[in-house]
């Protein structure tokens, strides 16, 4: 099993499995592994999106 495996691109998007969610328990944001912030949720997850 390779723990690192090259960065590909679908459709000009990283795949889900690429990415990974961080949360405060107030907002959250999905970030992938190119550290490019892809949605994010403040100040709360039930409200509207910020990207």
């Amino acid at each position: 099993m390779r723990l690192w495996q090259p960065l590909t691109r679908r459709a000009g998007y990283l795949p889900i499995e690429d990415h990974g969610l961080i949360d405060d328990g107030r907002g959250c944001a999905l970030v992938g592994r190119d550290a490019e912030i892809s949605f994010m949720c403040v100040p709360r997850c039930d409200r509207d999106r910020v990207f």
